[in-house]
């Protein structure tokens, strides 16, 4: 991985260990089962049906995620402005011919920001996998918000 997404995934990582303490301290007051248990059905609390996902669904966490899913937005496109242009004329000889793009870092906010914490950060995958959407928007230019 690209040392500037790793960079960004570790601080991404500390500020989540920092927000969670109170958070898992509030779930455990409230709820009956553990976070890492909420996606499974069975009987839930009132408190457990109101936060359905568990304690991703907090605001502080979805603040958080939210931030560096832009962060990680922001530093494709940095990527993407240093690929040199491409004739996109397609012409009868390239037929055969692998392509010799440049090789330009690129990630999937989901993957650095969630899915790649199962094997990087176990304890907070079992809370970040319950996320079932992102929390970003689209604004009427195409950029996301």
């Amino acid at each position: 991985m690209n040392s500037r997404y790793q960079e960004l995934q570790d601080t991404y990582l500390a500020e989540l260990r920092s927000i969670l303490p109170p958070i898992l301290s509030w779930w455990k007051e409230h709820a009956v089962r553990p976070p890492a248990e909420m996606g499974t059905g069975g009987n839930r609390n009132d408190f457990e049906r109101r936060w359905l996902l568990g304690p991703v669904a907090h605001p502080r966490v979805l603040a958080v995620l939210r931030t560096y899913y832009l962060a990680v937005l922001a530093l494709n496109r940095e990527f993407e402005t240093l690929r040199p242009p491409q004739d996109t004329t397609p012409r009868e000889s390239d037929w055969g011919i692998d392509d010799e793009e440049a090789d330009v870092p690129f990630v999937l906010p989901i993957d650095l920001l969630v899915n790649d914490l199962e094997s990087i950060a176990p304890d907070l995958y079992e809370i970040m996998s319950n996320l079932v959407f992102v929390p970003v928007g689209l604004a009427p230019d195409g950029e996301y918000c």
